[in-house]
C-alpha cells in the first residue's frame, strides 16, 4: 500500500525589525531539522546580522524526509545621523580656558565625557592635560542609537602673563593681524593664544632675524609664545581690526 505523509508545518516567528549593526535571533519549529537560506546555516535557532532588510526562508525536514518552508522578514533600520556643534575644537590651554557650550543634533540626546556637565565642556575641571573624547548619544523612536564624538586636546601652556626677552621685537603693536617678529630662535616652535587660552596659530620659526605673521582674528589681546635666547618667552600684543 502507498502511504502519503503529511508535510510538516514549519513555523517561524513574526516579522520584526532591528537597528543597523545589531544581531537578530531566528527560530523555527514543526520539523526535525532546519536549513536557512541567505547564509543562515542550519538549526532551529540561528543568529544573523543583516546589513539590509532581508527575507530568510527556512526549510524544515521531518522524520519521514518530507519538507516544508516558512519565511521571516528582518527589517534593518538605519541608525540616526548625529552631530555635535562645534564639530571640532582647537587645542586648548589647561589654564584660563572658558567653558564651551555644546549642541547635539537631533536634540534630546545626552553628552558624556570627562569635563562635561549637561551640554557644557569645562576644560579647567579636568585637572590634567591630554586628549579627551566627548560623545553625544541619541536614541530615536525605534530605539536605535547614534553616536557622534568630538576630541578635545588640552595642553599645558605658559601663563598668559608677559615675559619678554630683551632681543625679542614684535611690531607693530597694536596691529591689524599683520606683524613681524624678530629674535625668536630659528627652527623653534611658536604658538599664538587668545585671551581665553585658545590656540589661534602655531608653527615653526624659520628665521631669527624677522618672521612675518598674518592672523585672521577678531579685535582683542593675544599672546605669542616662543623661544628666545634659549628661554621660553611670551609677548602680549593687541589686534585692532
Amino acid at each position: 500500500s502507498l502511504v502519503v505523509n503529511s508535510l510538516p508545518v514549519v513555523t517561524t516567528a513574526a516579522d520584526f525589525s532591528i537597528c543597523s549593526g545589531s544581531t537578530a535571533g531566528l527560530s523555527a519549529i514543526g520539523a526535525s531539522s532546519y536549513s536557512w537560506d541567505n547564509n543562515g546555516g542550519n538549526g532551529s535557532n540561528i543568529s544573523v546580522s543583516p546589513n539590509m532588510t532581508t527575507t530568510y526562508t527556512v526549510t524544515g525536514t521531518d522524520v519521514n524526509g518530507c519538507t516544508n518552508t516558512d519565511e521571516i522578514i528582518v527589517t534593518v533600520i538605519p541608525l540616526p545621523t548625529v552631530s555635535i556643534t562645534p564639530s571640532t575644537l582647537d587645542t586648548i590651554c589647561f589654564s584660563g580656558a572658558e567653558p564651551i557650550s555644546l549642541t547635539g543634533n537631533p536634540s534630546g540626546g545626552a553628552f558624556y565625557g570627562p569635563g562635561v556637565s549637561g551640554n557644557v565642556f569645562d576644560p579647567g575641571s579636568l585637572g590634567t592635560t591630554g586628549a579627551f573624547t566627548i560623545d553625544y548619544v541619541y536614541s530615536d523612536s525605534n530605539g536605535c542609537v547614534g553616536v557622534s564624538s568630538l576630541e578635545a586636546v588640552i595642553v599645558s601652556c605658559l601663563s598668559l602673563s608677559e615675559t619678554i626677552a630683551d632681543d625679542l621685537i614684535l611690531s607693530p603693536n597694536p596691529n591689524n593681524g599683520i606683524f613681524s617678529v624678530s629674535g625668536l630662535t630659528e627652527n623653534s616652535d611658536f604658538s599664538i593664544f587668545d585671551a581665553t587660552g585658545r590656540i589661534v596659530l602655531s608653527g615653526t620659526i624659520h628665521s631669527s632675524k624677522s618672521s612675518k605673521f598674518l592672523i585672521n582674528v577678531e579685535t582683542g589681546i593675544y599672546f605669542l609664545h616662543g623661544i628666545s635666547g634659549g628661554k621660553q618667552t611670551v609677548v602680549r600684543f593687541v589686534v585692532n581690526n
